[in-house]
Formats: C-alpha cells, sequence, structure tokens
C-alpha cells in the first residue's frame, strides 16, 4: 500500500479546488529533483508538457504524477499505463467528493512484465466483453467507474502494483448497492492475469 503524504493531501485538495472551480482537468507533477510540472486541460482530459513527458522517458527521475478526475472514477486505463514509463514511479487519480487513488510499480525492474500483464487485461475492459462474460448492464459512468477500480484490484491482486485506495462516500455507496458486480469485475480481471 502507498500512502498520500500530507504534502500530497495538500496537492490533491489544489486540484479538487481548481477541478470544481474551472470543469477542467489538472495535474501536479514532481521528480527527484523537486521540479514541478502544472497543467490544465479539458473537462475530462489533461495533456501532459513537453517538459514533463522528457521526464517519464527519464531513467531515476521518479515523476509522481497527480490528477483531478471530474467524477469518481478511480486511475483510468490511460492513467495507469504511465506507470510503463521508465522514470514514473506513481500516478493518482484525486475526486470532487473525497476520492483518491494512487499506483506505483511494486517492483520497478518489472516494468516490462507489468506492460504486457496491462495489454491484457487491457484487452478485457471493453463493457462488451465483459457482458459476454456475464456483468448485468450498467450506465456508462458506473461501468467506468468500476472498471477502473477493479483493474486496480485486479492489478494489486497479482502483486504488479501498489496501491492507496480511499473510496468517497459516493463511491462506497455505489459500490455497497452494486457489490455482486464489482465483484464479478474483479474476478474477471483477476483471471485474465493469471
Amino acid at each position: 500500500m502507498i500512502n498520500l503524504t500530507p504534502v500530497y493531501q495538500e496537492v490533491a485538495a489544489m486540484l479538487v479546488g481548481l477541478q470544481m472551480s474551472t470543469g477542467n482537468e489538472h495535474y501536479w507533477a514532481t521528480d527527484c529533483e523537486q521540479t514541478i510540472f502544472q497543467n490544465s486541460g479539458v473537462p475530462n482530459y489533461v495533456l501532459p508538457t513537453p517538459g514533463l513527458q522528457g521526464r517519464y522517458a527519464t531513467p531515476g527521475a521518479k515523476v509522481s504524477y497527480h490528477h483531478s478526475h471530474p467524477d469518481e472514477r478511480s486511475l483510468s486505463p490511460s492513467d495507469l499505463n504511465l506507470l510503463v514509463h521508465i522514470g514514473v514511479v506513481q500516478v493518482w487519480a484525486h475526486t470532487p467528493e473525497g476520492g483518491s487513488y494512487g499506483a506505483e510499480l511494486r517492483n520497478e525492474e518489472c516494468r516490462n512484465q507489468f506492460q504486457d500483464k496491462f495489454d491484457i487485461l487491457h484487452g478485457h475492459m471493453s463493457a462488451e466483453i465483459l457482458r459476454l462474460n456475464g456483468l448485468p448492464n450498467l450506465t456508462n459512468d458506473e461501468f467506468e467507474q468500476f472498471r477502473d477500480l477493479a483493474a486496480l484490484e485486479a492489478l494489486e491482486g497479482a502483486s504488479l502494483i501498489d496501491s492507496h485506495i480511499r473510496l468517497s462516500d459516493k463511491m462506497r455507496r455505489t459500490v455497497r448497492q452494486n457489490c455482486q458486480t464489482y465483484a464479478i469485475m474483479i474476478a474477471y480481471f483477476g483471471t485474465a492475469l493469471k
């Protein structure tokens, strides 16, 4: 398990505040040299600056990437994919209702193994494939929320990542009301990763 440090809690509050005031995603990242990178995006996406992209590819850069989400989704597939970059050590998403989700590779020397397994998992993440494997119909928002959270848990269950999962009260209620669906997703993803 990774922890949301007091400094990163302040970052989370700042990012969520910006999200709420502008309606757009925002990110804040830092590296081993304590360089800070920030950018604003659009309602559902934020792109890295060229300087941050360069740090992604720099061995030993130790980038910790934090960004806001407009809803209660966990780390998306594209968020988790940042961990394949040699310079990235952590990726975080912070939500308006108080959820925070983080991930880091359990073993940085197994980055290629993570990428291979993540590519397999990503191929199993579409709504159509999941419905063919017994997942009930969900709204698009519910599907994305469950898919992202279940993928995070399955990757940790496969010993590929360590995570931080702090559900908002809203997401906790959603999971409780749909616990069977959530369990089906975690089991399905877990099987795909074996």
